[in-house]
């Protein structure tokens, strides 16, 4: 071949636009055709499109060639919230960390299970709880007050 290296005896199509851009995976042989941008919307509306390369240039959090691949800080097993009452521990599900401008604390608005039943019972014990970050946005969350009784998803 004419180029060494990982795509070696790799067989990738043409060079130019359309462009095709191999995965690296190990032992993946595929890829994907990509076209140059001419907008936002061709960045998956999660970057901007560079109107010098014809290439996106995303926003934190988003990468890819088209923006539309999250990427996801590492998770800590002890953040979030985990209601843990004499050793049963509580389902819970839904929210997004919003701060409050007032206090500088993180609330996380989520539904949760009531009594310790699994998530089979959502639709009669499902319940609005507002709970309140010890740190910050990712640390452990614990409930400050019920804001929907059962029978309320989020």
């Amino acid at each position: 071949p004419a180029f060494g290296g990982e795509f070696a005896r790799q067989c990738f199509g043409r060079f130019g636009y359309p462009l095709w851009v191999p995965f690296k995976q190990p032992k993946v042989n595929c890829g994907q055709i990509v076209w140059k941008c001419a907008s936002a919307s061709d960045c998956s509306l999660s970057g901007k499109c560079d109107s010098t390369t014809a290439k996106c240039k995303c926003n934190p959090g988003w990468g890819g060639v088209r923006c539309n691949e999250l990427q996801l800080a590492a998770a800590n097993r002890s953040s979030g919230y985990n209601n843990n009452l004499n050793g049963k521990h509580t389902s819970s599900w839904g929210g997004c960390p919003v701060v409050d401008k007032d206090t500088g604390k993180y609330h996380l608005i989520t539904s949760e299970i009531t009594h310790h039943c699994g998530m089979s019972s959502w639709q009669t014990n499902s319940r609005i709880i507002d709970t309140v970050a010890t740190g910050t946005f990712n640390s452990k969350y614990e409930m400050v007050k019920v804001l929907e009784v059962p029978f309320a998803h989020e």
